[in-house]
C-alpha cells in the first residue's frame, strides 16, 4: 500500500473517531438543547466527508455503481 494512501486513511479514521463527538460536545456547548437538525446535518456532513473524499480519486466500478442506485432508489 501507499504510504499517501495509509496516511490519508488514518486521517481520515480520526476525523471520523474524533470530528463527530467533539462537533456534537462543541455544538450542544454553544447552542444548549437547541437547534438539533443543524447539529444533526453537521454530523452528516463530517460523516460523509471521507466517503466523499475517497470516491473523488479512484475509477468506481458498475458494481458500486449499482449498489449505490438502488440505495437511492430506496431512499426516494
Amino acid at each position: 500500500m501507499d504510504k499517501r494512501k495509509v496516511i490519508r486513511t488514518l486521517l481520515l479514521l480520526v476525523l471520523c473517531l474524533a470530528g463527530i463527538p467533539a462537533l456534537i460536545v462543541l455544538c450542544l456547548t454553544q447552542w444548549g438543547n437547541r437547534r438539533h437538525l443543524i447539529v444533526s446535518a453537521l454530523v452528516l456532513i463530517v460523516t460523509m466527508l471521507p466517503f466523499f473524499l475517497r470516491w473523488e480519486h479512484k475509477k468506481p466500478q458498475a458494481r458500486e455503481l449499482t449498489v449505490i442506485a438502488v440505495l437511492c432508489a430506496i431512499g426516494v
